[in-house]
């Protein structure tokens, strides 16, 4: 199961990339810049093994609140990973500090 989940990630590593070149071709988006992209946000791809290996609840094995439990914690943290990589928050501090030090 390892290896089948790992050998999905050569659709988005930029070496290969075959759904992120596709993708960038249909909505005739820079293909590169693309592939970069989703190599940045399906790292999170890797931690799958692990959380099947280590973590209970994510293979269904364990009481319903430990299912439930871990579940909510793993949609929290894949959208607290993809916020801090998309670079929103940078946009957010830069009106904050900029604001200020533009007033003085």
């Amino acid at each position: 199961m390892i290896f089948y989940w790992m050998s999905q990630d050569s659709n988005i590593a930029p070496s290969v990339c075959i759904a992120a070149f596709a993708g960038a071709t249909i909505g005739k988006a820079n293909m590169w810049k693309t592939a970069f992209s989703a190599f940045k946000f399906a790292k999170f791809l890797y931690l799958g093994p692990f959380l099947l290996g280590y973590v209970p609840g994510f293979s269904l094995d364990g009481t319903p609140i430990d299912i439930i439990k871990a579940f909510v914690l793993i949609i929290i943290g894949t959208y607290a990973y993809s916020w801090f990589l998309s670079g929103i928050w940078i946009n957010k501090l830069k009106k904050i500090f900029g604001g200020s030090q533009a007033a003085e």
